[in-house]
């Protein structure tokens, strides 16, 4: 159990990069809305976990619900977040973006 926790902190921190380079591909996408990262996070979210954002911190009982992700939440919820800022970069709608996270199992 240590051992776990151990490596989900660690790879929250190699994330946090990451995490920065979607919110900024965010920023500068042109189908971008005030309520973009938030839906973005909770797409991530759902597929790499099938739980919220409130979902996570009222059963893990965490502040972030990045923070409750196991290890294998954590790489599918990585894998997600780049396809994601790929297809932001590329100028895709929100449901094009929508419609390849929910595709990927």
């Amino acid at each position: 159990m240590k051992k776990e926790l151990t490596q989900r902190q660690i790879n929250r921190a190699i994330g946090k990069p990451q995490r920065r380079t979607l919110a900024d591909t965010i920023k500068s996408w042109p189908n971008a809305n005030r309520w973009s990262y938030r839906n973005m996070t909770q797409l991530l979210l759902q597929r790499a976990t099938g739980l919220t954002a409130n979902q996570i911190k009222q059963q893990r009982h965490v502040n972030n619900s990045l923070d409750g992700l196991t290890f294998k939440e954590q790489a599918r919820y990585k894998q997600l977040e780049t396809i994601s800022i790929g297809l932001i970069g590329l100028n895709k709608t929100w449901d094009e973006i929508k419609g390849v996270c929910r595709g990927r199992n």
